[in-house]
């Protein structure tokens, strides 16, 4: 489950925008960021398309794979996250190595290829700031097949 909690189309924000939701859970607008909530279920079977779907409507994520060979749920996104979890623990997952975060712990997500897994028991309440951060070139290097 994804919410919008806050919007800002463009920044510098002012303090006089209403920052209004519409009723669609999106990606942030080109130097805008928004500000979601999410919980991740209990690890389990992981279906990769419904995945690709909700990652590219919420999130705007590329990349997302169908290979069974890469990591499930493996993306990037143009944006720079600041993530923090709020309740539950999730395995933050790179290319070359994996960290287990906490309730209370925070991590910074540059637009590298990541995903994310809850291998626990329990759910996994996040909030997430993402901004809007446009890539000084595209590396062929981080593509991932599809």
């Amino acid at each position: 489950m994804v919410t919008d909690m806050w919007r800002v189309e463009r920044l510098p924000a002012h303090v006089d925008d209403d920052g209004s939701l519409g009723d669609e859970v999106s990606a942030p607008s080109p130097g805008g960021l928004v500000v979601k909530m999410s919980t991740i279920p209990p690890g389990g079977r992981f279906d990769r398309a419904s995945y690709a779907q909700v990652m590219a409507y919420a999130f705007g994520a590329q990349a997302v794979s169908s290979d069974p060979k890469v990591i499930p749920g493996m993306h990037r996104t143009d944006t720079v996250d600041v993530v923090t979890i709020v309740a539950g623990e999730l395995h933050a997952v790179l290319e070359a190595d994996e960290t287990v975060l906490r309730a209370g712990d925070t991590i910074v997500q540059r637009g590298t290829m990541h995903a994310w897994q809850n291998r626990s028991q329990h759910p996994v309440t996040l909030v997430s700031v993402m901004m809007d951060a446009p890539r000084s070139h595209r590396d062929a290097g981080d593509q991932i097949p599809s």
